[in-house]
């Protein structure tokens, strides 16, 4: 998948795209994952447009997100949704809920994104979501954001935590602070480094 320029990705002239069958302008979409090792930013898989092209950032973010965990997990999906997610779960039970999940959403007049937070994260986790925000607030775009009640650690949900749905980044990073929400995660011994289809150098990844 192509690897995400934040400023590059949230040009107006990104909010244009129509997907197949469809006359409303439903613009580009991406995936920022980031991993208790490292962070991982692509554009959304493929999709045809209204002129039967393939668009990159057209299609959805579950499919997307679906790409870069077989990636990092080594694991060839097949199927549909339910077993690829099957598929999936024995590499990593929770799949996605394990890491910060960031989709982002450039439509016309609705350029946001939301972050998905499991409820513990490491140091370098929560400094690339400061880093993010300082990001989206110079783009001037809307930030929303839920903790959840997954605990990686556990790779289960943990009834010690809670979900909590918050209007801004910047409200889920101090309440990741002020709850203690920041510590030493496990990790996951099997993931491995994911490799872009196009590489550029735009400070994303590590």
């Amino acid at each position: 998948m192509k690897r995400l320029d934040l400023e590059e990705f949230y040009q107006d002239s990104n909010q244009y795209y129509r997907g197949f069958n469809n006359s409303i302008p439903e613009g580009l979409g991406g995936v920022i994952l980031i991993t208790d090792k490292q962070s991982i930013g692509v554009y959304n898989v493929s999709k045809k447009d209204i002129n039967g092209n393939d668009i990159v950032g057209l299609g959805g973010h579950g499919s997307t997100v679906e790409s870069i965990l077989a990636s990092i997990f080594n694991v060839q999906l097949e199927g549909n949704s339910n077993k690829r997610m099957r598929m999936l779960n024995q590499a990593i039970p929770g799949v996605e809920f394990n890491y910060v999940y960031i989709r982002l959403v450039n439509e016309i007049g609705n350029k946001f994104v939301t972050v998905q937070i499991p409820g513990l994260v490491n140091e370098y986790q929560y400094g690339k979501l400061v880093e993010l925000n300082g990001i989206f607030k110079s783009l001037g775009v809307r930030t929303y954001a839920e903790i959840t009640r997954y605990n990686p650690n556990k790779m289960d949900y943990d009834d010690t935590f809670a979900d909590v749905k918050l209007d801004s980044l910047d409200d889920a990073l101090a309440y990741l602070k002020s709850d203690n929400k920041i510590g030493v995660l496990n990790g996951n011994d099997k993931e491995i480094l994911y490799k872009y289809d196009e590489e550029f150098d735009l400070g994303i990844s590590r």
